[in-house]
């Protein structure tokens, strides 16, 4: 049993409660490195992925409603709150360090000239 929060009706017991989100904004998500888990195949060692960011949406506000609020809105759908001024600037994930164990040199064939 509940309260519907948009129009104040006492909901039976037993009946699901139905939530409906009433606010978004627009979130600009950064790079972070070495931020998700993957497990390698078999008993190989978890490895780290860098997560690239990007622009989503985040929920701000939602409300617990009975079924006859929740028709009507879903069918308006969320109010945005803030509109994402997005840069053209495109941020390149750091340098990965070389997993080679020698580094030779141009003029370098080995031998002391």
């Amino acid at each position: 049993m509940y309260r519907c929060q948009s129009c104040g009706v006492l909901v039976p017991t037993g009946t699901r409660a139905l939530w409906v989100t009433t606010q978004v904004r627009r979130k600009r998500y950064s790079f972070r490195a070495a931020a998700i888990p993957v497990q390698g195949k078999g008993r190989k060692k978890r490895r780290r992925r860098d997560d690239v960011g990007g622009i989503g949406i985040e929920r701000m506000n939602s409300l617990k409603v009975c079924s006859v609020c929740y028709k009507k809105l879903t069918d308006a759908g969320p109010e945005v709150m803030e509109d994402l001024v997005v840069d053209l600037v495109v941020e390149a994930p750091p340098e990965q360090p070389s997993h080679r164990r020698h580094h030779m040199d141009d003029d370098d064939d080995g031998y002391d000239d």
